[in-house]
């Protein structure tokens, strides 16, 4: 009986490397190869981000003022480089945009008509694509680096909405704040373009859009074009 206890002891105690050849695979760590072409400095590179802007600059003529601070752009998208040299690379964005404009109300007041209100918005959902040229500086390792974005865009509207709010007098409920959203509206243009420019930090890139083509169509002379400038902030996911 003891020689068998032995035995046993000798072999878990003191295993034959012969006699568990998987054994001693399983705990060597293999590393695989990695993708030499796919990276933020690599040939290929492609990564989602999000952002949002402020709409600047002035309307077309009075009657279409926007409060500046309370109107807004909010971004989400694809974006996706491609590398030529050290410091040239380019591609293409692909990218929801929402804008809000929310309209001054005076006695001026002419778009889109001038009906006073608690407050009135202008709210423009897009489909946006985009080229851009990229122009590199510095050292960058596996990182994006300092760089400058010139490019244009090209843009669909997908849907565009006018709200507005009120406050009125309801004999049964005294004050009662309404809300009327207008749909289909037919003196906004459903495709436009523009250019754009960004000053990028690795992932942080601060940008400004120019819209130029007018938001308004050619059917509705009367009605200014609203502020084409964007200014804003973007954040790489990556």
């Amino acid at each position: 009986m003891k020689p068998l206890i032995y035995a046993i002891l000798i072999i878990f105690l003191f295993p034959v490397p012969e006699a568990f050849p998987q054994e001693v695979l399983l705990e060597k760590e293999v590393e695989l190869p990695r993708r030499t072409d796919f990276g933020p400095n690599s040939r290929r590179f492609s990564h989602f981000y999000l952002g949002f802007g402020f709409p600047a600059g002035p309307s077309e003529f009075e009657g279409a003022g926007i409060r500046h601070i309370r109107s807004k752009e909010a971004v989400a998208g694809r974006r996706f480089k491609y590398k030529f040299t050290e410091i040239l690379a380019g591609g293409f964005d692909l990218e929801y945009r929402k804008t809000s404009f929310d309209l001054v109300q005076n006695a001026e007041k002419i778009f889109p008509n001038n009906r006073l209100h608690e407050k009135e918005l202008l709210i423009l959902h897009q489909a946006v694509a985009g080229l851009y040229f990229r122009i590199n500086s510095g050292e960058r390792g596996d990182y994006m680096g300092t760089f400058i974005d010139l490019g244009t865009d090209a843009v669909w509207l997908v849907e565009g909405k006018h709200v507005v709010y009120n406050t009125g007098i309801d004999p049964a409920y005294e004050a009662v704040r309404s809300k009327t959203v207008y749909k289909k509206l037919k003196y906004l243009n459903s495709f436009f373009y523009g250019a754009k420019a960004r000053v990028g930090w690795n992932r942080y890139l601060l940008t400004v859009h120019y819209r130029l083509s007018p938001l308004t169509g050619e059917d509705y002379p009367a009605y200014p074009d609203l502020p084409r400038w964007t200014f804003g902030l973007q954040v790489g996911i990556h």
